[in-house]
């Protein structure tokens, strides 16, 4: 494989074009091939006009890694194409002796780690308040967009919203850098949660959908006009609370967090995001994710919280879990803002079906 060419389907998306990097960095985005399995792309962007990138294609998420795999090539003496080769393990000829033994099987990593994606980005990005607005609105399978100048933000940024939706998984459309010669994509009926770097051509483009569009430079939301109704809504109190959840454990593990008066250079580093990782605590970051997951997983399951009352086990007439949602939402009604969207999703049905096979 060492020799093969990248096909072009992967290769357009390994680096946006010049005009929209601004400089070298890391840019990184998520693939999904032909069986639905994730390929994770990292890219190095060499020259300030773009012209040269290296490129890491793995199945597995490790995008620190992959940056300092990608900089050290960059960085070698030698040919980028030998200091690659360095990588690859050579196919022994037929005529080789050796022993192959087996230790034992190599777990699969998950499909998100939190010492290898940058989710603190997330929050210097955007306040709490916006970021539970969007959880909510990915969870409840809306058009959802994330914009920004800065193509290295995107991923990160996505990666984590996805991996907040805890316990619930996103069966929507993800592309978390979208080329900008596949814009087209925006228009597609289906749910999907994207990411666009912005430049004066997408502006216009944007303008002109029905979308959700999260531009993370400025902290903000657009909601189309008039569609307001039509978005899921939780009761502020529970909002409130959650915020202050998500504030607790920021304060407690040194995690910075966007606040509405943040100054301007606080957005000047964002958009030099991607030029160099920042070292940090495996240790640390493993523990603040535990306590945002966990907290994220109790808020999403406290809007729903009653339903497994009003779930109807498969039998040997009809093997689908069944899902009475207009009970439940007679009997909740105060939960109807969110629920009446969500009891529609097909990640709500997927999570039915996981939590049904998993009973005994």
């Amino acid at each position: 494989m060492a020799d093969d060419s990248v096909p072009d389907q992967i290769a357009r998306f390994c680096a946006p074009p010049a005009a929209l990097v601004g400089g070298s960095r890391c840019v990184d985005t998520v693939l999904t091939d032909a069986t639905g399995a994730a390929i994770y792309v990292s890219s190095l962007v060499i020259d300030d006009d773009a012209s040269t990138a290296y490129a890491l294609v793995s199945s597995h998420p490790y995008f620190y890694l992959f940056h300092t795999i990608l900089r050290a090539v960059a960085a070698t003496p030698m040919l980028p194409e030998m200091a690659l080769r360095a990588f690859l393990a050579e196919t022994p000829s037929s005529a080789a002796e050796f022993l192959d033994a087996s230790i034992g099987p190599i777990p699969q990593p998950a499909s998100f780690l939190a010492s290898q994606v940058d989710f603190g980005v997330l929050f210097q990005a955007l306040s709490v308040n916006h970021i539970l607005l969007v959880v909510l609105y990915v969870l409840s399978e809306r058009h959802v967009i994330v914009c920004s100048s800065n193509p290295s933000l995107l991923t990160p940024i996505c990666e984590t919203l996805r991996a907040l939706l805890s316990p619930f998984s996103s069966q929507a459309v993800y592309i978390p850098v979208l080329p900008h010669s596949l814009l087209d994509f925006l228009h597609a009926p289906v749910p999907y949660l994207m990411g666009v770097v912005t430049s004066e051509s997408t502006d216009a483009t944007l303008r002109g959908l029905d979308v959700v569009v999260v531009n993370v430079d400025v902290d903000a939301i657009a909601v189309p006009r008039g569609r307001h109704a039509s978005l899921p809504t939780v009761p502020r109190k529970h909002l409130q609370h959650m915020a202050s959840s998500v504030h607790t454990i920021a304060n407690h593990h040194g995690l910075p967090l966007r606040k509405a008066t943040s100054p301007d250079d606080w957005r000047e580093a964002l958009l030099r995001y991607g030029q160099a990782d920042v070292p940090r605590s495996i240790e640390r970051s493993d523990a603040a994710w535990s306590e945002l997951r966990a907290a994220f997983t109790a808020f999403h399951l406290s809007l729903i919280q009653g339903y497994e009352a009003y779930c109807q086990p498969a039998t040997a007439k009809d093997d689908r879990a069944r899902f009475d949602a207009a009970g439940y939402l007679e009997a909740f009604p105060d939960k109807r803002g969110f629920a009446a969207h969500f009891f529609c999703t097909q990640a709500f049905a997927a999570f039915l079906s996981c939590t049904a096979g998993s009973e005994p």
